[in-house]
């Protein structure tokens, strides 16, 4: 019995020890423990003596969009805005930082072999405020930034500008439509019309002068063959679209004779 008191106190000597290791730190399979990495001190960086870092996230977003702008790129603050095409810095001896189209960001042009002229805001290579010039069919001008850009124009370019048919009458402005707003009026107009155009004329045919429908008043004849001379009763000829008591002529036998008398309306082209 003596050879055993030993033993007995060894084991309740390790029993106790064992009673103060924190269950929690063996797996559960009695292998050694692993690193908890949630468990980490979770004081901020900034809050740390001796650390001074700055975090920028410049992974993917989600639906993949990058968190890099090109406000971040060119140092541009976030709430960036401005009209586009137009000058934000010249960032080389000849390159140049513009507006972009949707004007949130900037787009990078070259002016080579041309510099880029920081007090102008724009590249040497041409001047915005000169005039547009036709180039064949094209339009030439000169951009904010003092680059030049070619505009095709399909339907010709005259006097620095590119040709238009705005009310599709097959007329354009080149070839002497005077109202391109109203697809009446056209060089070669021979509908007479009693009321005024869009820009309050009567100049149907684009030949600068309101032609009356009846200039005078009513004398009916006989002319290679046909009765003519309809017109108003009376000395006073009605102005373009206004009424007045018009005669019309008819044929009788080898005269031309007056036939009716009714209110009409002054027509002219």
């Amino acid at each position: 019995m003596r050879g055993l008191a030993p033993i007995t106190v060894m084991v309740l000597f390790l029993g106790a020890c064992w009673a103060k290791f924190p269950d929690d730190r063996m797996a559960p399979d009695g292998s050694a423990p692993t690193a908890d990495v949630g468990q980490r001190d979770a004081t901020p960086a900034a809050d740390q003596k001796g650390v001074d870092t700055v975090i920028k996230d410049t992974g993917p977003r989600e639906g993949g969009q990058s968190d890099v702008r090109p406000h971040d790129l060119f140092n541009i603050p976030d709430a960036f805005n401005c009209t586009p095409g137009a000058f934000v810095q010249c960032v080389a001896k000849d390159q140049i930082q513009v507006c972009n189209k949707k004007g949130d960001g900037v787009d990078v042009e070259s002016c080579a072999p041309f510099d880029c002229n920081p007090t102008a805001g724009r590249c040497n290579e041409c001047d915005p405020n000169a005039p547009a010039t036709c180039v064949g069919p094209n339009l030439v001008s000169c951009t904010a930034a003092g680059l030049p850009q070619t505009t095709p124009c399909p339907q010709g370019c005259q006097n620095g500008a590119c040709c238009v048919d705005v009310d599709k009458d097959g007329h354009t402005d080149c070839a002497g439509d005077c109202d391109d707003n109203d697809p009446k009026v056209f060089p070669g107009q021979t509908a007479w019309q009693t009321t005024a155009t869009s820009s309050g004329s009567f100049d149907y045919n684009c030949d600068s002068t309101e032609e009356l429908q009846y200039p005078g008043p009513v004398s009916c004849q006989i002319d290679k063959g046909s009765c003519v001379g309809a017109g108003w009763e009376g000395a006073t000829v009605p102005a373009c679209g206004k009424p007045g008591p018009l005669t019309t002529c008819k044929k009788q036998g080898n005269k031309c004779v007056t036939d009716a008398t009714s209110q009409a309306t002054q027509g002219c082209r």
